[in-house]
């Protein structure tokens, strides 16, 4: 005879499943949508909102594979992820002279990486919130 208590919690187990699938999905979904947006709208936006859409983005690729990955490894492929897209944006960008290039380059690179840490500083304390409140 089987305890009542199984069933439960293999039925809330398998209500889990689904819910955090559709979670991991919106994650990357998040992150693969700044990333495009980025790319086709990066000579549009003034250069703050550049800088502002790399932070972002770094954070939300970091959140994304966390998933997948332990935190510090997570954060660091968003950082090499966003280097990667601001190298990629910058060297099809209209604007004259590498010099002017390469310092927003470096402007990028720094956003990006302010991304990365802050999400490895606040990952964690969301993540522990989220767990007390269930």
């Amino acid at each position: 005879m089987g305890k009542p208590n199984d069933n439960r919690r293999t039925a809330a187990h398998s209500e889990s499943i689904p819910k955090r699938r559709i979670i991991v999905a919106a994650r990357w979904a998040l992150a693969a949508t700044g990333a495009v947006v980025i790319l086709l709208s990066f000579n549009v936006f003034a250069p703050p909102a550049r800088l502002g859409a790399l932070a972002a983005l770094s954070f939300l690729l970091a959140n994304a594979l966390w998933q997948h990955l332990a935190l510090a490894p997570a954060c660091l492929a968003a950082f090499a992820a966003c280097a990667l897209l601001s190298l990629v944006a910058a060297s099809c960008s209209p604007f004259a002279g590498l010099p002017s290039c390469m310092d927003g380059l470096l402007a990028y690179l720094g956003f990006a990486a302010l991304g990365a840490a802050v999400a490895l500083l606040v990952l964690p304390r969301i993540d522990r919130a989220i767990a007390k409140k269930r």
